[in-house]
């Protein structure tokens, strides 16, 4: 993804998330991931590689639009934003567990 990309996590986990984006991505690249994290204004950066991706469409008022889903494995990133995230996910699995994949792997 560039700089101007916005994605929308759909669901994440200790090692990865899946991604709403406006294109697809190749199988492979690598990614700098930045989320901004529960309700905070905390950018945490991770390093990332495509592991899956897809289209799917999604309906709109009109028509429905192309959406791609894209699966992100988390590679590297600093010691301090990986508490950081790890935190952010367990808040997250109390509000809705529905976000977080095996929020019982958090524990």
């Amino acid at each position: 993804m560039n700089d101007t990309e916005d994605a929308l996590a759909l669901n994440v986990s200790r090692h990865g998330m899946c991604l709403r984006c406006p294109r697809p991505h190749e199988v492979g690249a690598r990614l700098l991931v930045k989320l901004l994290l529960i309700d905070d204004e905390h950018l945490v950066e991770f390093t990332g590689r495509v592991r899956w991706s897809r289209v799917e469409f999604v309906p709109g008022d009109l028509a429905a639009r192309p959406v791609a889903l894209v699966g992100v494995e988390l590679l590297g990133e600093a010691p301090s934003a990986r508490g950081y995230y790890e935190r952010s996910l367990t808040q997250l699995a109390r509000r809705d567990t529905r976000l977080v994949a095996a929020p019982e792997a958090l524990g």
